[in-house]
Formats: C-alpha cells, sequence, structure tokens
C-alpha cells in the first residue's frame, strides 16, 4: 500500500515521485521539496497497517496490535532523530 507518485505531503511541501523500496517497517520513497529532491521513510508496517480512505494517512488494522506498534514507532522515531545529526549534505 505505497503512497502513488505525486502524492501530496505536509499540505505539498513534498511531492513524493517514486517508491525506492520497502521492508518489514516501513517504506521508501523519492520525493521532492521545491527543487530539492530527497528521500523519505514512512513507518508503514504492512502486515499491521493499512491506508486510511485519503490514500495518504495509515491506521493500525487492529487494536491488539497498537502497543506493539507504538514501542516500534517509537524505535523508528528515535532511528530518525539518530540520522537527523548528522551533519552530512547527502543525509
Amino acid at each position: 500500500m505505497e503512497l502513488k507518485p505525486n502524492t501530496q505531503l505536509q499540505e505539498g511541501v513534498y511531492t513524493i515521485i517514486k517508491t525506492l523500496g520497502s521492508g518489514g517497517f516501513g517504506i521508501t520513497y523519492l520525493a521532492e521539496s521545491g527543487s530539492k529532491r530527497l528521500c523519505i521513510k514512512e513507518f508503514f508496517p504492512g502486515d499491521y497497517y493499512t491506508r486510511c480512505e485519503n490514500g495518504t494517512d495509515a491506521r493500525v488494522i487492529s487494536e491488539r496490535f497498537s502497543k506493539d506498534m507504538k514501542r516500534y514507532r517509537t524505535k523508528f522515531r528515535k532511528e530518525a532523530l539518530n540520522i537527523a545529526r548528522f551533519n552530512v549534505d547527502n543525509i
């Protein structure tokens, strides 16, 4: 359930160009913001999440998975915050 090309995120700040890959807990996209191209990694564990009717939001399939998904989302967010500390042009 990947985001489709030309999907607008953050009220048009980012536009999805294409999917680069997916794994157990996420989907990575090539996107653009203005003249910059960048990657966006979405927390989307496909076995546990589904897309909402609007095509962009996601929700857990069953409340019985909610506790585990909160823990995994916290780990995902921690990884993103750690990566954000790098001072490298391409990250």
